[in-house]
């Protein structure tokens, strides 16, 4: 199918921040799979299979790079072990995809009901923008948002209960790829290579 895509995530907000840049950059894509949302060690271990199969699909990977020392570059060809095919497309969000949610910061202060001024305006320069996402809920002035998103003093946990239905929330009804892009140099360059994997159409064999 012309425009169909396989997308392979980390987690679930990483899944869906995946279908939702590939709605902006190609509304009339489809995804067709989704695989993955059981943490990097997966897209570790199936990558060399995936960049197999996209001899014959379009396979979208998006996951975190976690720590700075992570080369990207290295990360993804020891994963795969040989030439990348033109029709697997592996983005790593720097440090984590928060960073890219929160680089969205008009309508995260919004839906956290804080400052917009305490918003980080550099994203991609937070070490640990999970912890930096809860932080920022911690001052939200709705208790909801601080019972869903932030963990109880002294749990094992280092988010609330519902922090991924919250990000689902408002990644759903608010996020804006266009506008994060322009905060989010890493999204930025996500963005253009998704939509070259979309709208190039690169030959199958």
């Amino acid at each position: 199918m012309p425009g169909s895509l396989t997308i392979v995530s980390e987690d679930a907000p990483s899944e869906l921040l995946a279908e939702l840049i590939v709605r902006y950059v190609d509304p009339e894509a489809t995804i067709t799979n989704r695989l993955g949302k059981q943490g990097i060690g997966f897209i570790a271990h199936r990558l060399r299979a995936l960049n197999e199969a996209a001899r014959g699909m379009r396979i979208l990977v998006i996951a975190d790079r976690d720590r700075a020392e992570n080369c990207p570059i290295q990360m993804i060809q020891e994963w795969i072990g040989g030439p990348q095919h033109l029709n697997l497309v592996v983005r790593l969000a720097e440090m984590e995809t928060e960073a890219w949610i929160i680089a969205d910061r008009d309508r995260l202060a919004e839906f956290l009901e804080i400052p917009v001024n305490r918003i980080p305006q550099n994203p991609d320069t937070l070490q640990d923008a999970k912890e930096a996402l809860v932080n920022l809920a911690r001052l939200s002035r709705s208790s909801r948002v601080r019972d869903d998103m932030c963990p109880l003093p002294h749990a094992a946990a280092r988010v609330g209960p519902a922090y991924n239905q919250r990000l689902d929330e408002f990644l759903r009804t608010r996020w804006r790829a266009q506008v994060a892009a322009r905060q989010s140099p890493s999204l930025d360059r996500a963005q253009r290579r998704i939509r070259e994997l979309c709208m190039e159409r690169p030959g199958l064999y």
